[in-house]
């Protein structure tokens, strides 16, 4: 099954090759200026080495310079999520994105799967999948639209 993230994350996770990852950590880390952006860039190189822990850590660092950082809530949450089976966790960081930006609709989509798929709350699930199609018709993105849509026909039978 599809997962949904937040557009400034998947840049940041394709634009990253392995070999450049220790060098990127190293140098971020060494930055004694360091900006929220900063560490979210370490989470999603952590994140690609499969280091899921570290990148949560990284996330926790960023929000705690940056409380109202929705992208890292979001991020933070798919990790919960997809990686680490911390449901309830990935619930609260979903919602906090969502209370900061209900815009995000990746936020929308994943915790769409969460509630139908994990936490038994279809209604609830149905109710943020329907919105995530909405979301994307409205960007611009009728694939993920359509492939959302499809989740929500499905769950409706």
């Amino acid at each position: 099954m599809p997962i949904a993230i937040a557009t400034t994350i998947t840049g940041m996770i394709s634009n990253t090759t392995p070999q450049n990852h220790q060098n990127s950590i190293v140098n971020i880390a060494q930055n004694s200026k360091v900006r929220p952006d900063k560490y979210l860039t370490l989470a999603v190189q952590k994140y690609r080495q499969r280091n899921y822990p570290g990148a949560v850590i990284e996330i926790d660092r960023a929000i705690k310079l940056k409380p109202d950082y929705a992208i890292a809530y979001d991020f933070r949450g798919l990790i919960k999520y997809k990686n680490l089976g911390d449901f309830p966790g990935a619930l609260a960081d979903f919602d906090r994105a969502l209370a900061i930006n209900p815009s995000i609709v990746s936020s929308y989509y994943n915790r769409g799967l969460l509630k139908y798929l994990k936490l038994n709350d279809q209604s609830g699930g149905i109710a943020d999948m329907e919105e995530a199609v909405k979301l994307f018709e409205q960007k611009g993105d009728r694939e993920s639209a359509q492939d959302a849509l499809d989740l929500v026909n499905q769950w409706k039978k």
